[in-house]
C-alpha cells in the first residue's frame, strides 16, 4: 500500500569565523531529503500533507488519489552572529533560508526551481535575563513544536504545530531564575507586536510587490503574549494573540465600503520531561483563527448589483469564524539514538456557520521512529494520516463529506 524512500544531509559545519576578539559568526547548514507516498489527493502540497479534499480517498475516491514524492526543498542554510558589549551585554543576529518557495514560471518546480524562502532573519539585544529583539522569528505563542522531519502538520493548517508559524514583530522576552541562578527553574515572559498577517484566500497570491492584505489594511499591528514556568521535569505557559482584519465592501447600490472583524487566540501548552517519556502539547480557541480550515478565518457574505454577472459578486458582510484545536504529542527514547513518537492533532470549527463545502474539522494522526546512526546524522520513518469533514446537505454522500490522505515517508537529515 505504501513505498517510501529518503534521504537527507545537513551540515551545521560549527565553523567559527571571528571578526574581531568581539564578534562571532557561525554558519550552518541542513541539507534534507524526503519521499514518500500518498494514497489520497494531499493538500495543500504533496511534500507536506495537512489535509484531504473532500472525496479523497473515499468511495470511488478522485481521479488525483495517489503520489509518490522525492524532494530536498527543506534544505536551509543560515548564519548565526554574536557581538560581545560587556560582561553581560550582546547582541546576536540569525539569518536562515530554506528552499519551500516556488518560481513564478512554468514546469516542474517541486523538482527543479524550489526558490529561497526567508524563514529567519532577525537581531536581538540583551543579557541573561532580558532581551529586545525585532526581525522575523518564532510567534511567541508557540513555545513547542512537534518532531518530524517529513514536515508533517500534526495540527493541520499550522504549519507543525506552529500557530501563524514566523512572523516579523518587535518584542521583548523577560526571564527569571528561581533557584538562586542555578537556571533549572524559571519564570519566563514574552510579548510581541507583529505583522498581522491574514490567512484568507487571495493573501497568498505570488506576487513581487508586499500587497496589503487584510491583516495589513487594518493599518494596525497584532500583539502576541506568552507567559510559562520552565524546569527540568515539567513546563508549562499560556498565551494569547490580538488583531484586526479589513475587508472591502459593496452593498446592493454598489456603494464602496468595508468591514472590521478580529482575528484573536488564547492558548495553553504544557510539557513532561522523565527519562522515560516526554508528553507535551497545546490547545487553543479564539475567533478567526488564520491559517486553519484551508485558510478560511472568516464567512464572506456576497451578493451581485449585476444579476447578469453571478461570478462577479462582491463581498457585502463579513464575520469572524471561531474554532478551537490542539495537539498532544507522546516520545519514548529507546536508547539514545532512538526515538519512538506518536502525536495527535485536531482542529474544530461551528459548523452551523460555515458554509455547505467548507471544511468543519480536521484529524491527525501521526507516527514516527528516528534513529541517529551516528552524531549529526537523523533518520526517520514516520507515518501520519489526516481526515478532514466537510458540512454537507442532509442526505449527501460520504465523498462530499470527508476526504482521507495516508502519507508514509522515508527521511534523514544531516547537520554539519
Amino acid at each position: 500500500m505504501f513505498a517510501a524512500l529518503g534521504l537527507s544531509v545537513c551540515s551545521n559545519a560549527g565553523a567559527q569565523a571571528r571578526a574581531d576578539s568581539e564578534v562571532t559568526l557561525t554558519p550552518y547548514a541542513q541539507i534534507i531529503v524526503n519521499a514518500g507516498m500518498n494514497t489520497g489527493t494531499a493538500a495543500p502540497s504533496q511534500e507536506a500533507p495537512v489535509g484531504a479534499p473532500a472525496g479523497s480517498n473515499v468511495g470511488d475516491g478522485l481521479p488525483t488519489d495517489g503520489s509518490f514524492v522525492l524532494t530536498s526543498r527543506q534544505s536551509r542554510v543560515g548564519l548565526k552572529g554574536q557581538y560581545v558589549l560587556e560582561n553581560d551585554l550582546d547582541a546576536t543576529a540569525t539569518v536562515e533560508i530554506d528552499f519551500w518557495g516556488l518560481h513564478e514560471d512554468g514546469g516542474p518546480t517541486g523538482i527543479t526551481q524550489p526558490g529561497p524562502r526567508l524563514r529567519l532573519g532577525y537581531a536581538d539585544i540583551g543579557g541573561k535575563s532580558w532581551r529586545v529583539f525585532a526581525g522575523q522569528t518564532w510567534s511567541v505563542v508557540t513555545p513547542r513544536l512537534p518532531m518530524s522531519i517529513s514536515h508533517s502538520a500534526i495540527v493541520l493548517h499550522t504549519g507543525s504545530g506552529a500557530l501563524w508559524q514566523r512572523l516579523p514583530q518587535l518584542g521583548v522576552s523577560l526571564d527569571q531564575a528561581l533557584d538562586g541562578g542555578e537556571g533549572e527553574q524559571r519564570l519566563g515572559v514574552k510579548l510581541a507586536v507583529v505583522r498581522s498577517v491574514s490567512g484568507e484566500p487571495g493573501a497568498g497570491v505570488i506576487t513581487r510587490a508586499d500587497n496589503a492584505d487584510p491583516g495589513a489594511a487594518s493599518q494596525l499591528p497584532g500583539g502576541e503574549a506568552h507567559a510559562g514556568y520552565e524546569s527540568k521535569l515539567f513546563a508549562f505557559g499560556v498565551g494569547g494573540r490580538f488583531a484586526r482584519e479589513k475587508f472591502l465592501t459593496v452593498d446592493a447600490a454598489g456603494v464602496a465600503g468595508d468591514v472590521s472583524v478580529s482575528s484573536w487566540l488564547a492558548s495553553l501548552d504544557a510539557k513532561l520531561t522523565t527519562d522515560w517519556f516526554w508528553l507535551g502539547g497545546q490547545g487553543w480557541t479564539g475567533e478567526n483563527l488564520n491559517g486553519m480550515f484551508s485558510r478560511q478565518g472568516v464567512l464572506l457574505t456576497r451578493g451581485s448589483t449585476d444579476p447578469a454577472q453571478p461570478a462577479f459578486a462582491e463581498v457585502r458582510d463579513v464575520e469572524a469564524l471561531p474554532a478551537m484545536g490542539g495537539w498532544v504529542e507522546l516520545g519514548v527514547p529507546v536508547v539514545e539514538s532512538l526515538k519512538i513518537v506518536a502525536s495527535v492533532g485536531a482542529e474544530v470549527g461551528d459548523e452551523d456557520k460555515l458554509p455547505v463545502g467548507a471544511a468543519k474539522s480536521n484529524l491527525g494522526l501521526f507516527g514516527g521512529v528516528f534513529y541517529s546512526p551516528v552524531k549529526r546524522l537523523t533518520t526517520s520513518l514516520e507515518y501520519y494520516r489526516t481526515d478532514t469533514r466537510y458540512r454537507a446537505v442532509p442526505g449527501a454522500p460520504d465523498e462530499l463529506r470527508q476526504g482521507l490522505n495516508d502519507n508514509l515517508t522515508l527521511n534523514a537529515k544531516l547537520e554539519l
